[in-house]
Parts: C-alpha cells; sequence; structure tokens
C-alpha cells in the first residue's frame, strides 16, 4: 500500500528536480550495484557491461526517488512530522539485532559517510508515509 501511495503521490505532482539531486541519486543506484556484485563475488570489472547503458537504465527510477523523497520531505514539514533520538536508537538497535553485529559497531558504522542522516530521512519518510496512508482514500475503479 506504501509503495502505491508514493507511486500515486510522484504521478500527480508535477514540478522540476534538481539535476544535481537526480545525479547523486543515479550515482547512488549504480554504486549500489556495483556492491550487490561485489558481494556475489562477482568483479564488476571484469564484467562486458555498458556503464553508460546500466546509467540509463536506472535514470527513471533515479528520478522517481528524488521525486518522491523530496514530496516526502515536504509533507513532514508541512506537518511536523520529525524522528526523535529514541526512534534512531530503537532503528539502530533493530539493525544490530538482525545484523547480529555489535550495537556500538552499527552506530559507529553508521555514523561515517552520513549513515546517520540517511537513517533519519528514511524513518521520517516511513513515518510521513503511515501519515498519508491513515488518511488516504482508497477509491475502487471500474
Amino acid at each position: 500500500m506504501r509503495e502505491k501511495l508514493l507511486e500515486w503521490l510522484e504521478d500527480n505532482n508535477e514540478f522540476e528536480l534538481p539535476e544535481s539531486l537526480v545525479e547523486r541519486q543515479l550515482q547512488i543506484r549504480v554504486q549500489r550495484l556495483v556492491r550487490d556484485l561485489a558481494r556475489q563475488g562477482i568483479n564488476p570489472q571484469r564484467l562486458d557491461v555498458d556503464w553508460g547503458r546500466i546509467r540509463e537504465d536506472q535514470q527513471q527510477q533515479a528520478v522517481r526517488d528524488v521525486k518522491g523523497s523530496l514530496i516526502l520531505e515536504h509533507v513532514s514539514e508541512k506537518e511536523n512530522i520529525d524522528v526523535t533520538n529514541e526512534e534512531i536508537d530503537a532503528e539502530i538497535e533493530k539493525i544490530a539485532a538482525e545484523t547480529k553485529r555489535p550495537l556500538e559497531k552499527v552506530r559507529e558504522v553508521l555514523t561515517r559517510d552520513d549513515g546517520l542522516d540517511r537513517l533519519k530521512t528514511q524513518i521520517r519518510n516511513k513515518k510521513t508515509l503511515d501519515f498519508l496512508q491513515e488518511r488516504a482514500r482508497v477509491q475502487n475503479v471500474g
């Protein structure tokens, strides 16, 4: 339901996206793909891959990612939806339990490379989608 709601918001809100944000998201998506390949024991540099084509394939989803993020950011600001330190701590504890890693190690990793900011954004986006879902009117068509 959340994905459908976000998809509807993206499709029904037209606005100009900052190209720098789209480019950054595109880089993140390609880097994630490279990391996933490496985790599977595949050296991405040894693959005969057209990375330009990969970027083209990821472009549309990068645009949707940025658009959805900006919409959720706007709604969360308008509705004063924020994330508490307790919510961040709870999520870090959850990650530590799921990955079977020490809590302090998880916190240390998240403290680097804007990980805590990304985690806070993920929590805020989830809370905002929950807020919107609670207020959404569902219509059956057909």
